[in-house]
């Protein structure tokens, strides 16, 4: 006897099959992790309709307390998976603060009895597990484990899955995977933290998975470049350049491994020729690559080529719009570009984007002093601690402003605050120069960038074009500072 029909969703070149918990793409099978394919049922069923994050939660996440960030790296499942422009937002649309909307266009219509490719991912049934499928075999390969539930299967532990997925056929490899980059797009210290476990998992699984070698070589370095409490400077960028090559042992055609490699280059070991080298490679191999074109930006603009190093970041933002971090960066090229109004404006899009994106307030404050409005630049490093607390960076910033705007009893009580806190941390010799430069302290501001260049501080790699320095090109030590960086003074 045959089975009833069911409904299945058709959108774009996709069919939703929920009695079978089956997504196709023309024809052929999709991996899709258990509630990630239950998170697109949801959205798809209500479509064109808000669907809030609480009502996904509760129907994905029945009676377990799971964060907005586990439902955050399912919408970026989908959206990868999705995707046939890089980055899915025509399918799921993001409603800031309530939830999502699948937007596409759907036909419902009545399924069919699976047959042909559809049949490799047909759901186990218990007491139905048939070992002889040839179909079965071809998606299945190896040992595999099965939880039974309600009458469909979901993976314990898979060691490979119909699908190659971003270079695992892993699931829970890939999972972990997206749950790091989900952190460690959030560009803070805590979420590094908490994405490096991640990509360590996802190397577990699957020890040869190149992606997320690449991963952890980019948390790694971009806990580096920048003044933490976790891990020092001279310890994480090792670790970085060691994943980064792992990553291309693995796969030497892999976009984002020779981009880690890169960014290490670039800026801790200050290979510039082979950093762009790397960042070439990779664009050659992965045009849409966003985060390729992001950091080659900064290469070219810490060499002064600013023309070359717009195109790269416009490129940057083409490839992945909805990216905070690089909208924020826009901005923070046209900063030092000089062109600070358009900095302002970038960065106010930004903060339109993501409130809570901290280091575009910082940003935005820099670039307020040189269109000389202080009061804004002070009001948005006070809504920074509003926003982070009371981080070195923030301190530093307001120093400098009260300093610049001649309130120097305040920049000195900022300035005595990061002298006391560099007592028990290391990583505090470039904001206080910051407070120097604002204080007019030139000689401790000079021996204080030097000691940033001797330590490989990140940032400091754009001093050639920093226009907090425009009026000292011209001094010995900004001189002598640029070639410690391996460049050519202005």
């Amino acid at each position: 006897m045959e089975p009833p029909n069911q409904l299945r969703y058709s959108f774009g070149p996709f069919v939703l099959d929920p009695a079978e918990r089956l997504l196709l793409r023309d024809n052929q099978p999709v991996h899709l992790p258990l509630k990630a394919f239950e998170t697109l049922l949801a959205l798809v069923e209500q479509k064109g309709h808000v669907v809030e994050k609480v009502e996904l939660l509760n129907r994905v996440w029945p009676n377990t307390f799971v964060e907005e960030a586990t439902l955050a790296q399912n919408i970026f499942t989908l959206r990868k998976v999705l995707a046939d422009d890089g980055n899915g937002q025509e399918y799921i649309e993001t409603i800031p603060r309530r939830g999502y909307r699948f937007v596409a266009r759907v036909e419902v219509g009545a399924g069919t009895s699976l047959t042909g490719p559809q049949e490799r991912l047909r759901v186990v049934r218990v007491g139905t597990f048939v070992v002889g499928m040839i179909a079965l075999a071809a998606v299945w390969i190896g040992w595999t484990r099965f939880r039974i539930h309600g009458g469909t299967f979901d993976v314990h532990r898979p060691h490979a899955v119909g699908t190659n997925i971003d270079g695992t056929r892993n699931s829970a490899a890939y999972e972990a995977y997206l749950q790091g980059r989900y952190f460690w797009n959030q560009r803070t210290e805590e979420a590094y933290r908490k994405a490096l476990p991640y990509f360590e998992d996802a190397i577990r699984e699957d020890p040869s998975y190149a992606q997320a070698y690449a991963g952890l070589a980019d948390t790694y370095a971009l806990l580096g470049s920048l003044a933490n409490s976790v891990l020092p400077r001279s310890e994480a960028m090792p670790e970085a350049r060691r994943a980064a090559v792992r990553a291309l042992e693995l796969d030497e055609t892999l976009a984002e491994a020779h981009t880690s490699l890169a960014f290490v280059k670039m800026q801790y070991d200050r290979d510039w020729k082979v950093a762009e080298r790397e960042y070439k490679r990779a664009i050659e191999l992965n045009p849409g690559y966003a985060t390729a074109h992001h950091w080659y930006a900064y290469l070219l603009m810490a060499e002064g080529r600013a023309e070359e190093a717009l195109v790269q970041i416009q490129l940057a933002r083409e490839s992945d719009p909805v990216s905070v971090v690089i909208n924020s960066d826009v901005g923070e090229m046209y900063y030092y570009a000089h062109q600070f109004d358009r900095a302002i404006e970038h960065y106010r899009k930004t903060l339109e984007m993501d409130p809570h994106f901290l280091p575009a307030y910082w940003q935005i404050a820099a670039a307020y002093v040189h269109t000389k409005r202080y009061s804004d630049a002070l009001e948005a490093l006070q809504q920074a601690e509003i926003v982070g607390g009371k981080r070195p960076e923030t301190t530093a910033w307001m120093g400098y402003v009260y300093a610049v705007s001649g309130q120097r009893s305040e920049a000195e009580r900022r300035l005595k605050e990061l002298e006391e806190l560099s007592k028990h941390r290391s990583d505090l010799t470039e904001p206080i120069s910051l407070v120097y430069a604002g204080l007019g302290q030139t000689d401790r501001m000079f021996a204080s960038v030097q000691k940033a260049c001797d330590e490989r501080t990140g940032s400091v790699i754009l001093l050639k074009v920093n226009p907090l320095l425009d009026s000292l090109h011209s001094d010995p030590r900004y001189i002598k500072t640029v070639r410690c960086l391996g460049l050519t003074p202005q």
